[in-house]
């Protein structure tokens, strides 16, 4: 639960294509709605709860049973308990859940134009050293170093950020039409 954006990317890709089983542990409703084809979920109580879906048509499903009862038309856990509009609604739900951007992507992406400026002054000042030691082949070594690394996590920030910005462009056409 307390990955980096990279790293779970990178799992989320993994698990996309891994031809077995996983059993995961998660908090994040992103992720489960992202990965999750059954929940095993914990009502309280001892009560565990298999659901066919993801976190989404779990959380709909509940909301339906309660009012259901409140308005006492029905019994827990009939109809969209049973996962009959998780199947119903999957292809549908499959493209909205590929057009938002997770709580962890939404942060990044209002911190990350901030992030890049940044990067780009510490590349600025680590140049303008090594203008300031030219003559000093140690100090150069180091600062061609610090250079290489900056300039490297400037481009991943750029890259991150045109992946970001496409994602919102692709959210924001979604919803204008």
């Amino acid at each position: 639960n307390d990955l980096d954006i990279q790293t779970l990317t990178i799992l989320e890709e993994f698990l996309d294509g891994f031809p077995g089983v996983v059993v995961a542990v998660s908090h994040d409703r992103y992720f489960l709605d992202r990965m999750a084809e059954h929940l095993f979920a914990f009502e309280g109580e001892g009560k565990i709860r298999h659901f066919m879906g993801d976190w989404s048509d779990y959380a709909a499903a509940r909301v339906t049973e309660r009012a259901e009862q409140s308005a006492g038309q029905g019994r827990p856990g009939a109809g969209a308990a049973q996962g009959a509009p998780a199947q119903a609604e999957s292809p549908a739900r499959e493209r909205s859940k590929q057009l938002k951007l997770s709580f962890k992507e939404q942060r990044e992406w209002e911190t990350i134009e901030e992030r890049i400026a940044g990067l780009e002054a510490e590349l600025a000042r680590v140049q303008g050293q090594m203008e300031r030691h030219a003559t000093d082949y140690g100090k150069l070594a180091e600062l061609t170093r610090e250079q290489d690394r900056v300039s490297a996590e400037l481009t991943a920030a750029m890259d991150r950020w045109a992946e970001l910005a496409e994602l919102v462009e692709a959210i924001e056409q979604a919803k204008a039409k």
